[in-house]
């Protein structure tokens, strides 16, 4: 059910629901009813000051010159409320054209075919006003070390389970 519609059901008024910019709901008054407030959170709504607005999806291109492991993270990153998946990516010129248009806001990066040149990509994000924070993803846990001397935000063994994925991805979301 839309939450607007239990917003009428709990107060009998729709006079206090705003929309806002990309489609953010904002100016709701405090919530009167638990039944209201279960809703807006199950919508992923969080409270800020007196209005709920809806929190920043992070967008993700994910850079393997393997197809499967960009599906396999695609559809991970696809199912989470939190992330969007801006691209997908198989050499480096064509993650700089979707880092320029797409503008994400983290890159997961397949260090053992992409990572050889990291502090070439590093150079080239830093032309960016905003460059997206670097995350690698590896099948040897060996190279978390120099990808970490190198200085991206976090590092992902492939053979882990996904959820250690998504919580590198949202460690670094905090860096930001």
């Amino acid at each position: 059910m839309h939450f607007a519609v239990l917003w009428y059901i709990c107060t009998g008024r729709f006079g206090s629901l705003v929309p806002g910019q990309n489609g953010l709901f904002v100016g709701l008054r405090t919530p009167i009813c638990t039944l209201e407030k279960q809703a807006l959170t199950s919508v992923g709504l969080v409270r800020r000051d007196l209005a709920w607005i809806r929190p920043r999806v992070m967008r993700i291109v994910i850079a393997s010159e393997e197809s499967s492991t960009r599906a396999a993270i695609g559809m991970l990153i696809a199912a989470q409320p939190d992330f969007e998946l801006a691209g997908e990516v198989a050499d480096i010129t064509d993650l700089l054209f979707s880092v320029k248009t797409q503008r994400p806001d983290l890159v997961a990066l397949d260090w053992d075919v992409l990572g050889k040149r990291i502090e070439t990509l590093q150079a080239l994000l830093e032309l960016f006003d905003e460059p997206p924070l670097i995350i690698a993803l590896s099948v040897h846990e060996e190279a978390r070390n120099a990808a970490l001397d190198s200085g991206i935000a976090g590092f992902a063994y492939k053979g882990a389970p996904p959820s250690q994925l998504l919580k590198t991805i949202r460690e670094a979301r905090r860096m930001r």
